[in-house]
């Protein structure tokens, strides 16, 4: 472990989940499945509106990928996305760094989930 990743907050497990939503394992199953095949748009989406000098399409962006993360990383990758959506003007040049650790923090949660979630590869979108 780096010493940085002693930082890091932990993903929230499948079980924590499932209790959080009243034992519903289907709809866990299936907000992990919405995430893990759409998180990869968001990111994208944050991209082109980043390449675009678009700060306020990064904060859409960023904005829409937020409930969600929220869900699986409500430390780490939550305050990541929040930090892009609210960027003050003053530190916009900060937002290709952001973004850069950003997709390596949903790229681990992405592998995360298909490990915990479908631990026999039954889930094969973008992983």
């Amino acid at each position: 472990m780096s010493a940085d990743a002693q930082f890091l907050s932990p993903y929230t497990p499948r079980a924590e989940l499932i209790e959080m939503f009243d034992g519903d394992s289907e709809f866990v199953d299936s907000l992990a499945a919405q995430f893990t095949a759409q998180c990869l748009t968001a990111l994208h989406d944050i991209h082109e509106a980043l390449n675009a000098g678009d700060v306020a399409g990064v904060s859409r962006a960023a904005h829409a990928l937020k409930g969600s993360v929220g869900y699986f990383d409500p430390g780490t990758g939550h305050a990541m996305v929040e930090a892009i959506e609210r960027i003050p003007s003053a530190e916009v040049e900060r937002l290709p760094a952001l973004v850069r650790a950003l997709e390596l923090r949903i790229d681990r949660l992405r592998r995360h989930l298909c490990a915990e979630f479908w631990p026999s590869g039954g889930f094969h979108s973008h992983h």
